[in-house]
Parts: C-alpha cells; structure tokens; sequence
C-alpha cells in the first residue's frame, strides 16, 4: 500500500490501472467518483457497503458494513486470493462503469424527456 498524495487525471489513470484492488474504507458517501476510476481502469473494488458501492455489490464489488474493519480485511483478502474471483470483479465493474456512461445517461434521460413531452396527457 502506497499513499501518493494528490494527483492529477493524468497522473492518476497509469498508476490506476497497475493497482490490483482499489479498497474504499468510507463510513459514509454518496456516489463515489473513485468507485467508477477503477471500474473504467479494470480494478476491482473491495470496500464498506456505502453509497452506490451498496448497488455494486455482490456483482460488479465486495462489499461489507461500514466499521467491519476485520470483514473489510477479510475481503481484501479473499479478492487478492482468488484471480478468477478478482477478475470476474472487475470485468462485471468495468461493464457496468462503461453502462454508466455520463454521456449515454444524458442521452438517455433526454429520450425518455422527448418521449414524455410527446405524450398526450393523462386525463
């Protein structure tokens, strides 16, 4: 475990894509940006079940209570035990970080906006 400071975009992406787990250890959030960074660089996530990390899991992340320091460890463990347990991870991650595409969302809720307006009112 490293502790690099603050770091740009730029900077972030390589050193984002060499880790082998991203752990967010929060006791509270709310849809954190980092969640998606490792998503979209391939790095599964292991973390406290908080924010949309809760939605994630046990599909596309691991996820334990928040304050289960040794749960949290336990898990962080067993990802950096199993390849086949840690690459299902992130590739289901990556899928869904990619589906979450701002872009595609903005797309979408503009279609479903049009679709609204056109629509003859309920009476």
């Amino acid at each position: 475990m490293r502790f690099l400071g603050f770091k740009t975009q730029r900077e972030l992406r390589p050193i984002m894509q060499t880790a082998d787990l991203m752990v967010l250890s929060s006791l509270h959030e709310a849809g954190p940006l980092v969640l998606l960074e490792a998503a979209v660089a391939g790095v599964p996530t292991v973390g406290t079940a908080v924010g949309h990390l809760v939605e994630w899991a046990p599909v596309c992340a691991l996820a334990v209570p928040p304050g289960d320091w040794a749960g949290l460890a336990e898990a962080v463990r067993q990802v950096l035990a199993d390849d086949e347990l840690r690459l299902r991870l992130a590739w289901a991650a990556q899928c869904r970080a990619v589906r979450e595409d701002a872009a595609l969302t903005t797309r979408l809720f503009e279609q479903l906006y049009r679709q609204l307006c056109e629509a003859r009112p309920l009476r």
